[in-house]
């Protein structure tokens, strides 16, 4: 399991201390700026007398480069043949690495779709209402003719549907709602999902 770490997030110690319980099988290489002194303590607390876990310092990042491919780059010759790349703030539930590992026999790269937990508050399920909503419009397009497992019937009856789903004030939410309905990007999401189904139906 590659890691790029990068401190900051509050919930980072929390978040690593889960995926390690989570998947007691993985081993987790964590890609840590040498010049993040917070990131360097806390993966190295949590790693410590655990054979699992290897921190490793990256030098800075070249201009022109992107940070988070530099410490990929500089995690793969420590991968084995399976390899998992994570974003530091996700968790992953149990099991996801053995679903991921038994999908690999009928395709060569296994992937998953992020999840926004809403914490708590009514203006933090707003936004995970958006990120998961757009985290449909963005992944599914690009699988081409697999296609998304599920599609609703289109995305502007979900955008109307949201305020009643997040149980939040209403009339932000039918501002919101409007919004994400008459967004032009929405449009073509899903002219693209349509496409994608004629495709699959042909």
């Amino acid at each position: 399991m590659l890691q790029p770490i990068l401190s900051g997030d509050p919930a980072l110690p929390r978040v690593l201390a889960e995926n390690l319980a989570n998947q007691p099988s993985a081993r987790f290489i964590w890609l840590v700026d040498a010049d993040d002194p917070e990131g360097l303590r806390i993966t190295t607390e949590l790693a410590d007398g655990n054979p699992r876990v290897e921190v490793l310092h990256c030098p800075p990042c070249p201009p022109l480069t992107n940070p988070k491919v530099f410490k990929l780059a500089l995690g793969e010759p420590h991968c084995t043949d399976l390899v998992a790349v994570l974003d530091d703030d996700t968790v992953l539930p149990p099991g996801a690495l053995d679903r991921a590992r038994a999908a690999l026999s009928e395709a060569d790269l296994a992937t998953g779709l992020p999840w926004y937990d809403s914490g708590v508050g009514p203006w933090n399920a707003l936004v995970a209402g958006f990120v998961n909503g757009n985290a449909l419009v963005t992944y599914f397009p690009l699988l081409g003719n697999h296609g998304p497992a599920v599609r609703v019937r289109t995305l502007r009856e979900a955008a109307i549907a949201l305020p009643r789903a997040l149980r939040l004030p209403r009339a932000p939410l039918q501002r919101f709602a409007a919004m994400v309905a008459a967004s032009d990007p929405l449009a073509a999401a899903e002219r693209t999902l349509a496409q994608v189904t004629s495709d699959r139906a042909s």
